[in-house]
């Protein structure tokens, strides 16, 4: 069916995506995370953050909180894509393609159809995030 195809596409993509992008994503929550009040500052810039993670942690440092991600990105985007492509369904009972996808759709429709799968997205995986970023921000050291 088309709606098991649409969310192994997004869990694929979502998987593919997490771990490309992990370092960056470790380095983006410690440099948020770290304090700039005048005292020690750890992580200087992007180049230094990453230097500094491989050099106190190793290359494992930089996919810390790689597993929630996959955890928090596979019904992530299984969801979103679901519920996207239902949405435009119910709004739009338009013909379907020769491949099942909704053809003649508005913009608005597909605003509306975004909005609603971003909704149900972030309330079902919002705990999951919350764990992958305290990971994220733990160093190999506490």
């Amino acid at each position: 069916r088309m709606e098991v195809a649409n969310a192994l596409a997004g869990a694929g993509a979502g998987a593919i995506a997490a771990t490309i992008v992990c370092p960056l994503d470790v380095v983006k929550t410690r440099l948020q995370c770290q304090s700039y009040t005048g005292a020690f500052v750890k992580y200087r810039g992007i180049y230094g953050a990453l230097s500094t993670v491989v050099k106190e942690e190793g290359l494992r440092g930089l996919y810390r909180g790689l597993t929630p991600s996959l955890v928090a990105l596979l019904p992530n985007w299984m969801i979103y894509f679901t519920v996207y492509e239902g949405m435009k369904k119910m709004w739009l009972p338009a013909r379907e393609g020769d491949c099942g996808e909704v053809t003649n759709s508005t913009s608005l429709i597909h605003m509306c159809s975004a909005a609603a799968a971003g909704a149900a997205t972030v309330f079902a995986t919002n705990p999951l995030w919350v764990v992958k970023t305290r990971m994220q921000v733990q160093t190999a050291s506490g």
